[in-house]
């Protein structure tokens, strides 16, 4: 009724005259309604007023009644003219028309938005490829839409997509629960059946499941402080120095909550987590106290300045500071810095409107206050079940499908990745696996950097780029992460419009970052074993054998023009903390990689290699004989040592029954062997599959053919997913 009285031509008189009827029928904007009533109806008796006055019926409603899908039930959706399919297949339902309407309906104007195309959406055309759109019309939704792409599923096909018997494929083949090459390859085509596939997928009931909805492997904060050992600089005129706390350690909970999966491959759920201290594995309490700088007042001079009345905003804000004895240094709790400490100030901020600043809850402001016993947001994934290499990446992070506001419409702003805690399958050297990171506001990524072993279990070790934090100096791609034309340098972002306070985030103690900010906080030396971030990936499932994610919060200082409190300090990036989140793989789950992972996949190679090497074998000793054989069957050198061929009745027999059309038994002849140019005789189309092999000697055929393509297969390029490569 509001949607349709604010069209008419009297404003004021409709509204009034809407509000005079709700209250005649008691009609509130919020109900209490079944959810038969929300569906099929529910009598509203101003609908029956509303008709007495002659005002048109809206949709959805029928006999005074109004709900949702009332129109669809017991009825139909209008006339449909559709094609048969007998003057062309590819017309197969194609609506032609549908009720008045030829071409266009009318809601969308003469407009491509109001085309009719496609079929009902039931029922498809056929002889569908991978670039073809097929399109749907539906009425209840008022357009037509490109549909979805389906896929597969829990049908045991080695491969189902094209092209499946090109030579490329044809010599896969299932071995031990694995679809996979039978020679070695530098990125093997694994299929559904390859075990890194089944724990890649999300799916419940599945063993990796529970796994993914609390980490097997439990989750440790390994945090450290930057206590400043003269807190006095600023009126003595020095810089200040800083000398490292820590380790305090906190088990990170976390927990998939909220967890919906839906029929198109993919789920939503949020990130649950808690973190509680742990004093054994520290060394100190929570209670030790450091000098550091107060982010409440760093944050309020970073919101005056931009005000539009710069003098008096800083002078309000210096004399509010006054009034709660606030300096820019303070003493405070390593357990106040981290998860809150209460500043009376922001209760005021609070009643004059200001809006809280991030890190705030309660009264209270902390570094991670806003990440302890909450979640970071709302995210739509994959399962892997359409394509496993697309496990858990992310679709969709709260409203953002495939940018974040805090860099504008630029290419930072990208949602790449995965959550950071697991990552697709069937990784290779040439990989780069990325990561999105509310927290951190942007997504990133890692590149290999060497093999490695935990536990037994073969994995890559995959670092960041040293290119992370590089300026748009040095890089230009980086330069839409800089707020000004003048980024702050390398090795250091800054993230005060994502954080909505002065703060800058790099790797600990600067590294990889220019030599200025290390100079400028005496007490810091970057160590890339010690401060560099690293994940050790199994590269056939992607589970992490060990993570360790490492960053660090700092603060902008500088002095401000109009703020007393501020002048004198120097220009520089002032650390406070830094943080590593490390999960390492328990003997368990090593264990599990062992049986479900490790073993059918040495099977596989094994009997491989095996084949190869027998195929080698045979081979060579295949060779002069058929050399002799030739050279017999032109005169020449009937055996090795002259003289009669002893195999030579045994031959004559074999030609015998081909003459006669007879199979041969045995032999070489048997085997279909290459030719020059890498083709099967006979018009072949490779390696033969398991089930056609019927002798040793056609299986080592099969590895020797294997093998004689290995070379052009190593010299392949692996372009896989652009989102991840």
């Amino acid at each position: 009724m509001a949607h349709r009285a604010k069209d008419l031509k009297l404003p004021f008189i409709a509204p009034f005259t809407a509000e005079l009827i709700w209250t005649r029928f008691n009609m509130t904007l919020m109900q209490r309604i079944k959810v038969k009533e929300l569906y099929w109806g529910k009598r509203y008796p101003i609908l029956k007023l509303l008709k007495n006055m002659g005002i048109k019926n809206f949709r959805g409603v029928k006999d005074d009644k109004m709900g949702i899908y009332i129109e669809r039930n017991d009825t139909d959706d209008g006339l449909y003219l559709v094609a048969t399919g007998k003057n062309n297949p590819e017309d197969y339902t194609r609506i032609l028309r549908w009720n008045q309407y030829t071409t266009k309906v009318p809601w969308w104007g003469d407009t491509p938005c109001s085309m009719i195309n496609g079929t009902d959406g039931n029922n498809f055309r056929p002889f569908l490829t991978k670039e073809s759109k097929i399109y749907a019309f539906n009425p209840d939704v008022c357009s037509s839409h490109l549909n979805f792409e389906s896929f597969f599923e829990e049908c045991l096909i080695l491969l189902l997509k094209a092209p499946t018997f090109s030579p490329e494929y044809s010599d896969t083949q299932i071995q031990q629960g694995i679809g996979a090459r039978l020679h070695s390859y530098r990125f093997p085509h694994i299929s559904l059946a390859h075990p890194g596939t089944q724990l890649a997928t999300l799916k419940e009931g599945v063993e990796t499941y529970d796994h993914w909805v609390k980490p097997f492997v439990p989750v440790y904060w390994y945090t450290y402080v930057f206590n400043v050992t003269n807190p006095d600089w600023q009126s003595k005129g020095q810089r200040p120095r800083f000398h490292e706390l820590g380790p305090y350690v906190y088990w990170e909970f976390m927990e998939k909550r909220n967890i919906t999966f839906y029929d198109n491959g993919t789920l939503s759920y949020r990130q649950y987590r808690a973190f509680y201290f742990q004093p054994d594995m520290s060394k100190g309490k929570e209670t030790d106290e450091i000098y550091t700088l107060n982010p409440v007042l760093l944050t309020m001079a970073h919101r005056a300045k931009d005000l539009k009345l710069p003098f008096i905003a800083p002078f309000t804000a210096e004399l509010i500071w006054t009034r709660f004895n606030m300096t820019l240094m303070q003493r405070i709790k390593v357990k106040e810095l981290y998860w809150g400490k209460r500043y009376p100030i922001l209760k005021l901020l609070k009643n004059m409107g200001i809006k809280n600043f991030r890190g705030v809850k309660d009264d209270k402001m902390g570094i991670y206050i806003e990440r302890n016993d909450t979640d970071d947001g709302l995210y739509l994934v994959a399962t892997g079940k359409n394509n496993p290499e697309d496990y858990t990446r992310i679709l969709r992070w709260n409203q953002y499908t495939t940018k974040v506001p805090w860099w504008g419409d630029t290419p930072c702003s990208m949602i790449n990745g995965t959550d950071g805690n697991n990552f697709r399958p069937f990784l290779t050297k040439e990989s780069k696996i990325y990561a999105f990171n509310p927290d951190v506001c942007r997504s990133a990524h890692m590149t290999y950097r060497e093999p490695m072993e935990f536990m037994g279990v073969p994995g890559y070790r995959f670092r960041p780029p040293p290119c992370t934090y590089v300026s748009s100096r040095d890089d230009p791609a980086n330069a839409c992460f800089c707020e000004t034309k003048e980024c702050l340098g390398n090795g250091v972002l800054n993230s005060s419009s994502c954080l909505e306070s002065p703060v800058t985030l790099s790797s600990p103690h600067f590294l990889h970052a220019d030599p200025k900010f290390v100079n400028d906080a005496p007490g810091l030396k970057p160590v890339e074993e010690e401060h560099g971030s690293y994940a050790e990936l199994e590269p056939n499932s992607g589970v992490p054998l060990r993570l360790s994610k490492k960053v660090q919060v700092s603060f902008q200082l500088a002095p401000l023009a109009g703020f007393p409190t501020l002048q004198g300090v120097p220009d520089m990036i002032f650390p406070v903390t830094w943080l590593e989140e490390k999960a390492i793989l328990s003997p368990e789950t090593a264990a599990l990689f062992h049986t479900r992972l490790l073993t059918p996949l040495l099977i596989s190679s094994t009997v491989s290699k095996a084949a190869i090497v027998l195929g080698v074998m045979l081979l060579l000793a295949w060779v002069p004989l058929y050399i002799a054989r030739s050279a017999g069957h032109q005169g020449g050198i009937r055996g090795f040592h002259g003289g009669a061929d002893p195999n030579d009745d045994q031959r004559k027999r074999r030609e015998a029954e081909k003459e006669d059309g007879r199979p041969t038994e045995g032999g070489w002849d048997s085997v279909a062997l290459p030719s020059a140019d890498g083709a099967r005789p006979n018009g072949s189309e490779g390696a033969p599959l398991p089930d056609e092999v019927e002798s040793v000697t056609e299986l080592a055929s099969a590895a020797l053919i294997a093998a004689t393509a290995e070379t052009d297969c190593v010299a392949m390029e692996d372009s896989g997913d652009p989102l991840f490569n």
